[in-house]
């Protein structure tokens, strides 16, 4: 994930009711940002492809670009209301030294639901959602003094042997499917809750191997409770809870190399690699909504715990987490717009750390490697955010 970054990024969002039944919204974001000290990854999003990174011993600075678009809209039709929903995101990685990069990645999402009055107060929703994730990666060699190794990684510093080497072009392909069941008070008073699932299958190929090399299977869970009240003409209060559950299944392929390197055969795969992580939080929330002026603050208790676990060699990390975090903000009305600012910190406290990989040399890469990562999650840090957004009205058509 490197160092830290520096950068720039423009947001711009829209809202327009057309009538009563139809609304119609829409985003567009652009970043461009300098990722620093990236080691140990030449691979894009790293927690979409984690564990199958492509690695080198060398590393840098990464320069990269996103743009995404969303674009939804909704229809009421008698005590139902339909939604429908699209966001595309794209991303390049370079570095203009070896190791160069280029590496461009594409999220392609849609997303349906529909909605209806279960009472007088509250309403129930429903929404599928589908996306499709592509990454090229590619990572050359310019130097007339010779190239190091690469490697496809498999988890906790592990790699396939097979495949280090010279094999630097990586082809990667995700399928997502998400349900998610919602309850909520049509006057934004009294309870809420929702219910989430996703479950994400994610392949890796190397260019010439006509095989699938590796093949994580991804779950993620999420639940939601929280109720809000109203304590006085313009003040309201809300308290909640969440819980979510990641579960990674890595499965390598095993193959018969007797022939060629480039006539691989499949034998066999096994499932060698798996993570699950927990994390509940707990949030208690004030806000003062005045004639001009809305005032907000926001208290957040986290707890969470992760397990990462490769079978063979047997390597485990596990790590426990206390998270607090504290934010307020402010907007003001203005007659045809408003602005709005905000004032966040973050504080993160491990509470327990382990690991174990035997079968690492003191003094290897690998075990540095695997030290500096642990040492990251085991390092105490804190963030302070500050925001500020100007909205602007645009007349209807």
């Amino acid at each position: 994930r490197g160092s830290g970054n520096s950068g720039f990024q423009i947001q711009v969002d829209s809202y327009q009711k057309k009538d009563k039944n139809l609304n119609l919204w829409g985003s567009f974001n652009y970043s461009n940002q300098k990722i620093h000290d990236v080691n140990f990854n030449e691979s894009l999003d790293f927690d979409k492809v984690y564990p199958y990174v492509t690695t080198d011993t060398i590393g840098g600075d990464i320069a990269q670009e996103q743009y995404a678009i969303m674009g939804g809209f909704s229809k009421t039709l008698g005590s139902m209301t339909y939604a429908f929903e699209s966001a595309f995101t794209g991303k390049q990685d370079t570095r203009s030294r070896d190791p160069r990069i280029n590496n461009i990645s594409t999220d392609f999402l849609i997303n349906l639901s529909a909605s209806r009055a279960l009472t007088a107060n509250y309403a129930v929703g429903l929404s599928v959602q589908g996306s499709r994730y592509m990454q090229k990666n590619k990572v050359s060699f310019n130097s007339e003094m010779g190239k190091p190794t690469l490697y496809h990684e498999t988890g906790i510093g592990t790699y396939n042997r097979l495949f280090m080497g010279t094999l630097d072009e990586a082809n990667y392909l995700g399928h997502t499917y998400a349900l998610k069941l919602q309850l909520a008070p049509k006057e934004q008073l009294g309870w809420f809750a929702h219910v989430d699932y996703q479950q994400t299958k994610l392949t890796k190929n190397l260019k010439d191997i006509s095989h699938v090399i590796n093949t994580a299977n991804k779950q993620q869970l999420d639940l939601a409770l929280a109720y809000k009240t109203q304590l006085s003409t313009n003040g309201f209060l809300a308290a909640g809870a969440t819980y979510q559950n990641k579960h990674i299944a890595g499965i390598e392929g095993k193959f018969d190399n007797r022939e060629a390197n480039v006539n691989l055969t499949l034998i066999a795969e096994e499932q060698l690699f798996s993570a699950i992580r927990n994390e509940s939080q707990a949030y208690l929330s004030y806000q003062q909504l005045g004639t001009k002026d809305h005032f907000s603050t926001t208290l957040r208790m986290g707890y969470s715990d992760f397990v990462e676990t490769y079978k063979a060699p047997l390597r485990q990390q596990e790590f426990t987490h206390l998270t607090m975090h504290g934010q307020v903000g402010w907007a003001r009305v203005l007659p045809k717009n408003f602005i709005s600012a905000s004032l966040g910190y973050t504080y993160v406290n491990p509470l327990s750390a382990n690991f174990y990989w035997g079968d690492l040399s003191e003094m290897s890469l690998r075990q540095q490697m695997l030290r500096n990562n642990y040492d990251y999650y085991n390092t105490a840090w804190s963030k302070i955010d500050f925001n500020s957004k100007y909205n602007i009205a645009l007349e209807k058509a």
